[in-house]
């Protein structure tokens, strides 16, 4: 099972695998809902300075990311349907 799932010929592909091998369901779901999102995490400014064992939740906020899969042409939808394939 491929690591890439860039290509939607990629997704294809990998979900024809995992549903001939039954190897990977459960990685492929997690890796797709992971797709889906939409944000990612970043330190707020004035956390910079803690130390690792400092750090807590509060410390982040949530941004948009401009890397995330719905800004490269794949919508939640596709997403979904990629996972409904999977049997």
């Amino acid at each position: 099972m491929t690591n890439n799932l860039s290509a939607k010929k990629d997704r294809f592909n990998t979900i024809e695998y995992v549903n001939s091998t039954g190897n990977g369901k459960d990685i492929l779901i997690l890796k797709l809902n992971i797709l889906k999102q939409n944000t990612k995490e970043r330190f707020k400014k004035e956390s910079t300075e803690k130390s690792a064992e400092e750090q807590a939740s509060k410390d982040f906020k949530s941004v948009d990311d401009p890397n995330r899969e719905t800004a490269r042409g794949f919508t939640e939808a596709e997403i979904g349907s990629f996972i409904g394939r999977i049997k």
